[in-house]
Protein backbone atom coordinates (compact mmCIF):
# COMPACT_ATOMS: atom_id res chain seq x y z
CA UNK A 1 0.00 0.00 0.00
CA UNK A 2 3.01 2.74 1.17
CA UNK A 3 4.78 1.77 -2.06
CA UNK A 4 2.27 2.15 -4.40
CA UNK A 5 1.48 5.87 -2.91
CA UNK A 6 5.40 6.03 -2.89
CA UNK A 7 5.37 5.49 -6.78
CA UNK A 8 3.41 8.25 -8.51
CA UNK A 9 5.19 10.37 -6.19
CA UNK A 10 8.79 9.69 -6.73
CA UNK A 11 8.02 10.04 -10.65
CA UNK A 12 6.41 13.33 -10.40
CA UNK A 13 9.69 14.59 -8.42
CA UNK A 14 11.79 12.98 -11.28
CA UNK A 15 9.80 14.87 -13.86
CA UNK A 16 9.74 18.46 -11.55
CA UNK A 17 13.83 18.17 -11.17
CA UNK A 18 14.07 17.51 -15.06
CA UNK A 19 12.02 20.36 -15.93
CA UNK A 20 14.55 23.13 -14.12
CA UNK A 21 17.49 21.47 -15.06
CA UNK A 22 16.62 21.49 -18.83
CA UNK A 23 15.27 25.25 -18.66
CA UNK A 24 19.10 25.91 -17.17
CA UNK A 25 20.95 24.03 -19.61
CA UNK A 26 19.10 25.16 -22.86
CA UNK A 27 20.15 29.21 -22.45
CA UNK A 28 24.19 27.54 -22.36
CA UNK A 29 23.12 25.13 -25.34
CA UNK A 30 22.10 28.25 -27.51
CA UNK A 31 24.97 30.65 -25.75
CA UNK A 32 26.95 27.88 -27.08
CA UNK A 33 25.89 27.10 -30.45
CA UNK A 34 25.75 31.03 -31.24
CA UNK A 35 29.46 31.36 -29.62
CA UNK A 36 30.58 28.29 -31.64
CA UNK A 37 29.61 30.21 -34.94
CA UNK A 38 31.21 33.56 -33.96
CA UNK A 39 34.74 31.57 -33.08
CA UNK A 40 34.03 29.27 -36.37
CA UNK A 41 34.10 32.29 -38.43
CA UNK A 42 37.04 33.84 -36.51
CA UNK A 43 39.12 30.94 -37.34
CA UNK A 44 38.40 31.10 -40.85
CA UNK A 45 39.81 34.19 -41.20
CA UNK A 46 42.83 33.95 -39.09
CA UNK A 47 43.89 30.97 -40.83
CA UNK A 48 42.80 32.21 -44.45
CA UNK A 49 44.23 35.74 -44.19
CA UNK A 50 46.09 37.00 -40.89
CA UNK A 51 48.20 33.48 -40.38
CA UNK A 52 47.58 31.66 -43.92
CA UNK A 53 49.96 28.24 -44.01
CA UNK A 54 52.69 28.09 -42.45
CA UNK A 55 52.09 31.16 -40.18
CA UNK A 56 49.08 29.49 -38.17
CA UNK A 57 51.27 27.45 -36.08
CA UNK A 58 55.30 29.53 -36.36
CA UNK A 59 54.28 33.03 -35.36
CA UNK A 60 51.72 32.56 -32.87
CA UNK A 61 48.58 32.17 -34.44
CA UNK A 62 47.42 28.73 -32.85
CA UNK A 63 48.40 30.08 -29.28
CA UNK A 64 46.20 33.39 -29.47
CA UNK A 65 42.79 31.67 -30.80
CA UNK A 66 43.18 29.08 -27.57
CA UNK A 67 42.55 32.04 -25.46
CA UNK A 68 39.81 33.15 -27.37
CA UNK A 69 38.18 29.50 -27.74
CA UNK A 70 37.84 29.55 -24.22
CA UNK A 71 36.75 32.80 -23.90
CA UNK A 72 34.43 32.11 -26.52
CA UNK A 73 33.11 28.81 -26.39
CA UNK A 74 33.74 28.30 -22.71
CA UNK A 75 33.35 30.65 -20.43
CA UNK A 76 31.01 32.13 -21.81
CA UNK A 77 28.52 29.35 -21.64
CA UNK A 78 29.35 27.82 -18.43
CA UNK A 79 28.45 31.05 -17.08
CA UNK A 80 25.41 31.56 -18.61
CA UNK A 81 24.74 27.90 -17.21
CA UNK A 82 25.91 29.01 -13.92
CA UNK A 83 23.30 31.70 -13.54
CA UNK A 84 20.15 30.18 -15.38
CA UNK A 85 17.75 29.43 -13.12
CA UNK A 86 13.75 29.50 -14.06
CA UNK A 87 12.84 30.39 -10.37
CA UNK A 88 14.75 34.38 -11.72
CA UNK A 89 12.55 36.62 -12.81
CA UNK A 90 12.92 37.81 -16.78
CA UNK A 91 14.88 41.01 -15.59
CA UNK A 92 17.11 39.31 -13.45
CA UNK A 93 18.20 36.49 -15.94
CA UNK A 94 18.37 39.61 -18.49
CA UNK A 95 20.75 41.16 -16.11
CA UNK A 96 23.04 38.48 -15.47
CA UNK A 97 23.19 37.27 -19.05
CA UNK A 98 24.36 41.28 -20.41
CA UNK A 99 26.94 41.17 -17.64
CA UNK A 100 28.87 37.85 -19.10
CA UNK A 101 27.82 38.70 -22.46
CA UNK A 102 29.82 42.53 -22.06
CA UNK A 103 32.85 40.43 -20.16
CA UNK A 104 33.15 38.18 -23.38
CA UNK A 105 33.03 40.60 -25.29
CA UNK A 106 35.27 42.74 -24.38
CA UNK A 107 37.79 39.51 -23.49
CA UNK A 108 36.96 38.53 -27.28
CA UNK A 109 38.17 42.12 -28.34
CA UNK A 110 41.24 42.10 -26.59
CA UNK A 111 41.75 38.52 -27.92
CA UNK A 112 40.72 39.61 -31.20
CA UNK A 113 42.99 42.67 -31.33
CA UNK A 114 46.02 41.03 -29.70
CA UNK A 115 45.91 38.03 -32.87
CA UNK A 116 45.41 40.74 -35.37
CA UNK A 117 48.25 43.19 -34.35
CA UNK A 118 50.71 40.04 -34.24
CA UNK A 119 50.23 38.67 -37.39
CA UNK A 120 52.99 38.57 -39.77
CA UNK A 121 52.70 40.97 -42.52
CA UNK A 122 56.05 40.47 -44.41
CA UNK A 123 58.96 37.34 -44.61
CA UNK A 124 62.66 39.21 -44.78
CA UNK A 125 65.37 37.49 -45.73
CA UNK A 126 68.21 39.19 -43.29
CA UNK A 127 72.08 38.15 -43.27
CA UNK A 128 71.33 34.25 -43.92
CA UNK A 129 67.49 33.72 -43.00
CA UNK A 130 64.24 34.48 -43.28
CA UNK A 131 62.22 36.38 -40.16
CA UNK A 132 58.89 37.02 -40.36
CA UNK A 133 58.28 40.63 -39.06
CA UNK A 134 54.70 41.40 -37.04
CA UNK A 135 52.06 43.87 -38.06
CA UNK A 136 52.65 45.83 -34.46
CA UNK A 137 56.31 46.25 -35.35
CA UNK A 138 55.88 48.17 -38.25
CA UNK A 139 53.03 50.46 -37.14
CA UNK A 140 55.05 51.23 -34.11
CA UNK A 141 57.15 53.37 -36.89
CA UNK A 142 53.95 54.33 -38.20
CA UNK A 143 54.74 52.70 -41.89
CA UNK A 144 51.86 52.37 -43.89
CA UNK A 145 50.88 48.64 -44.15
CA UNK A 146 50.11 48.98 -47.58
CA UNK A 147 53.35 50.08 -48.76
CA UNK A 148 54.39 46.22 -48.52
CA UNK A 149 52.37 45.30 -52.07
CA UNK A 150 55.15 47.28 -53.48
CA UNK A 151 56.82 43.97 -52.69
CA UNK A 152 54.54 41.16 -54.18
CA UNK A 153 51.34 40.00 -54.33
CA UNK A 154 52.13 37.33 -52.08
CA UNK A 155 49.97 37.85 -48.44
CA UNK A 156 52.49 37.79 -46.62
CA UNK A 157 55.06 39.58 -49.43
CA UNK A 158 58.41 38.03 -49.49
CA UNK A 159 61.15 41.13 -48.80
CA UNK A 160 64.76 41.32 -48.81
CA UNK A 161 66.49 43.31 -46.46
CA UNK A 162 69.83 45.20 -47.89
CA UNK A 163 72.48 46.57 -45.31
CA UNK A 164 73.47 50.17 -46.14
CA UNK A 165 75.93 50.74 -48.51
CA UNK A 166 77.07 53.99 -46.42
CA UNK A 167 78.55 55.00 -43.61
CA UNK A 168 75.70 57.17 -42.66
CA UNK A 169 72.94 54.25 -43.54
CA UNK A 170 74.85 52.16 -41.11
CA UNK A 171 75.08 54.43 -38.40
CA UNK A 172 71.37 55.09 -38.56
CA UNK A 173 70.87 51.59 -38.74
CA UNK A 174 72.86 50.82 -35.53
CA UNK A 175 71.12 53.67 -34.05
CA UNK A 176 67.58 52.30 -34.43
CA UNK A 177 68.87 48.52 -32.89
CA UNK A 178 70.37 50.73 -30.00
CA UNK A 179 67.55 53.03 -28.93
CA UNK A 180 64.70 51.74 -30.68
CA UNK A 181 65.63 48.19 -30.05
CA UNK A 182 64.45 47.15 -33.75
CA UNK A 183 66.58 44.17 -35.49
CA UNK A 184 67.49 45.25 -38.99
CA UNK A 185 64.68 42.73 -40.89
CA UNK A 186 61.79 45.02 -38.99
CA UNK A 187 63.50 48.28 -40.79
CA UNK A 188 61.17 49.34 -43.67
CA UNK A 189 64.18 51.65 -45.25
CA UNK A 190 66.10 48.64 -46.46
CA UNK A 191 63.67 46.91 -48.13
CA UNK A 192 64.06 46.16 -51.38
CA UNK A 193 62.15 43.06 -53.49
CA UNK A 194 63.05 39.74 -53.22
CA UNK A 195 63.42 38.85 -56.86
CA UNK A 196 64.65 35.28 -58.94
CA UNK A 197 68.47 37.47 -59.10
CA UNK A 198 68.59 37.76 -55.38
CA UNK A 199 67.50 34.90 -54.38
CA UNK A 200 70.52 33.06 -56.40
CA UNK A 201 72.98 34.98 -54.88
CA UNK A 202 71.64 34.66 -51.95
CA UNK A 203 72.09 30.90 -52.15
CA UNK A 204 74.99 30.49 -50.03
CA UNK A 205 73.30 30.74 -47.45
CA UNK A 206 70.69 27.61 -48.36
CA UNK A 207 70.41 25.03 -44.97
CA UNK A 208 72.10 21.57 -45.44
CA UNK A 209 68.37 19.92 -46.09
CA UNK A 210 70.01 16.66 -46.04
CA UNK A 211 71.53 17.17 -42.36
CA UNK A 212 68.34 18.36 -41.48
CA UNK A 213 65.82 15.85 -42.88
CA UNK A 214 68.22 12.79 -41.40
CA UNK A 215 67.79 13.76 -37.61
CA UNK A 216 63.90 14.83 -38.34
CA UNK A 217 61.93 11.63 -39.58
CA UNK A 218 58.67 14.08 -39.61
CA UNK A 219 60.22 17.12 -41.99
CA UNK A 220 61.30 14.06 -44.10
CA UNK A 221 57.97 12.99 -44.63
CA UNK A 222 57.05 16.68 -45.43
CA UNK A 223 59.55 16.80 -48.14
CA UNK A 224 58.58 13.75 -49.70
CA UNK A 225 55.18 15.60 -50.15
CA UNK A 226 56.15 18.42 -51.26
CA UNK A 227 58.79 17.41 -53.85
CA UNK A 228 55.85 14.53 -54.84
CA UNK A 229 53.33 16.95 -55.17
CA UNK A 230 55.61 18.81 -58.04
CA UNK A 231 57.68 15.67 -59.47
CA UNK A 232 60.73 16.78 -58.52
CA UNK A 233 64.17 14.98 -56.66
CA UNK A 234 65.42 16.81 -53.28
CA UNK A 235 68.63 17.94 -55.31
CA UNK A 236 66.00 19.96 -57.26
CA UNK A 237 65.11 22.18 -54.77
CA UNK A 238 66.65 25.18 -52.85
CA UNK A 239 66.06 25.72 -48.63
CA UNK A 240 66.38 28.54 -46.87
CA UNK A 241 65.56 28.98 -43.15
CA UNK A 242 62.90 30.81 -41.90
CA UNK A 243 62.75 31.74 -38.15
CA UNK A 244 59.39 32.52 -36.71
CA UNK A 245 58.03 33.21 -32.75
CA UNK A 246 57.24 30.04 -31.81
CA UNK A 247 58.71 27.35 -34.89
CA UNK A 248 61.09 27.76 -37.14
CA UNK A 249 60.46 26.58 -40.70
CA UNK A 250 62.50 25.33 -43.89
CA UNK A 251 61.22 27.30 -47.39
CA UNK A 252 61.53 25.01 -50.28
CA UNK A 253 62.08 26.75 -53.62
CA UNK A 254 62.13 25.01 -56.92
CA UNK A 255 65.13 25.39 -59.48
CA UNK A 256 63.15 28.34 -60.79
CA UNK A 257 63.45 30.17 -57.56
CA UNK A 258 59.73 29.90 -57.34
CA UNK A 259 58.00 28.93 -53.40
CA UNK A 260 56.70 25.53 -53.62
CA UNK A 261 56.16 24.53 -50.41
CA UNK A 262 57.42 24.69 -46.20
CA UNK A 263 58.72 22.54 -43.81
CA UNK A 264 57.76 22.80 -40.05
CA UNK A 265 60.67 22.49 -37.59
CA UNK A 266 59.80 20.46 -34.59
CA UNK A 267 60.83 23.05 -32.44
CA UNK A 268 61.61 26.40 -32.27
Amino acid sequence: MNSELLTPDASASTRSDFIPSFARIKPALLHFLISLTIFSALLAVITLIWYPTPFFTASGGWEGIRLVAFVDIILGPVLTLAVSNPSKSRKELMGDMSVIIAAQLLALGYGIFTIYNQRPVAVVFWESAFYTVEAKELKQQNYDLAQLSAFGSSSPPFIYAEKPATVEGKLQMVESIREKNLPPFSMPELYRPLDKTVIEALGIFEVDIHEIVTHNPDMKKQLDRVLQAHHLAMSDGHYFALNSRYHNIVIVFDADRERIGYLSAPHK
